[in-house]
């Protein structure tokens, strides 16, 4: 009997302490849970307080002013410059062609006579293209103060001052329509001559 009570006192006493230690650990985790709920719903309504009032704070975008386009530009007006005056070209006059002088038969010899100044045929200047008959002889006269270079065709030769010299009729050097020059270079005289026939 005392066994069974000890049994029985023993197993009420376990049954009581698992009761009140189950009885603890209840009040316990209500405890946790209710302080659980109401560390939550101020969390909540919290952050909804601060999206509100972040979004009340937040201030509303302006819109930057429409860009004003600059007036078009116009382009001056191109000035208009008179036309220039056409060129004026000097015509091309070509020289008048020499005239030839033909010595009558008084002239024969044809003399020309040299000076410090220039060559005088019949007291004039000579002429720049003479005509001479094949028959004719030229003498050529020197008055200057020097000696005198005269080129006769293909010869040449010197007059003296105060001397004068005598060709060959013009037929015994050239033939009849041949051309020659006679030149003094002191004086930088030319004649153009032309062998003619006997009129």
């Amino acid at each position: 009997m005392l066994i069974t009570g000890m049994t029985r006192h023993r197993t009420l006493h376990h049954l009581t302490a698992t009761t009140i230690f189950g009885l603890a650990l209840f009040s316990a985790c209500s405890s946790t849970s209710r302080s659980a709920d109401t560390a939550t719903v101020p969390a909540s309504t919290s952050a909804a307080s601060t999206t509100e009032a972040t979004a009340i704070v937040a201030p509303a975008t302006t819109l930057a002013p429409a860009t004003t386009l600059a007036p078009a530009t116009t382009a001056p007006t191109p000035t208009t410059l008179p036309p220039a005056p056409p060129a004026t070209i000097a015509p091309n006059i070509a020289p008048a062609p020499a005239t030839c002088v033909t010595p009558s038969s008084d002239s024969e010899p044809v003399e020309l006579i040299i000076t410090d100044n220039g060559v005088l045929f019949d007291g004039a200047p000579a002429p720049s293209c003479m005509r001479v008959p094949e028959s004719f002889r030229f003498r050529f006269t020197n008055s200057a103060e020097g000696d005198a270079t005269v080129a006769f065709g293909e010869g040449n030769g010197t007059v003296a001052a105060g001397d004068s010299e005598l060709t060959d009729p013009l037929g015994e050097i050239f033939f009849v329509g041949d051309e020659f020059q006679i030149a003094i270079a002191e004086l930088a005289t030319v004649i153009d001559v032309e062998v003619i026939a006997i009129p």
